[in-house]
């Protein structure tokens, strides 16, 4: 039991953390007057709202008891993870200077941060199969 905890405090972390550098350290590259906004700033705003998600179903998942619910909530994980993952360069394109802030800072820490989200939760959904095997055996 503590172990699903820790699956859930981690992913909780992570997605906290992309929340946060994406508002603060590794946010977009900064508006220039007189040019369109870069892509890279929509890139910035749809990751912010998928790591707002990843944080509130994270706290979910730690909250929660019932295996069921848990198991449910990892599929989500895995699957905003993976949407997180894929979004900027895949979905949105960056800009096309690939010394800019966007492809050094913000692009790793996407990659990164939902990398461990979508490996936790998925580990996390295997241990919740295994248990619910091993009860389904034992009340046969």
């Amino acid at each position: 039991m503590i172990r699903l905890n820790c699956t859930g405090a981690l992913t909780a972390v992570s997605s906290a953390v992309l929340l946060g550098g994406m508002l603060t350290f590794a946010g977009p590259c900064p508006a220039v007057e007189n040019l369109p906004v870069q892509s890279c700033f929509w890139a910035a705003r749809s990751i912010t709202g998928m790591s707002a998600v990843l944080l509130f179903l994270s706290v979910l998942h730690m909250l929660l008891k019932n295996p069921d619910q848990r198991l449910g909530l990892d599929f989500g994980l895995i699957a905003l993870s993976s949407l997180t993952m894929l979004t900027p360069n895949i979905l949105i394109e960056l800009c096309s200077d690939i010394r800019a802030h966007c492809h050094g800072a913000m692009e790793l820490l996407i990659f990164g941060l939902s990398l461990l989200m979508l490996t936790v939760s998925f580990a996390d959904l295997l241990i919740q199969f295994r248990n619910s095997r091993r009860k389904n055996s034992a009340s046969l």
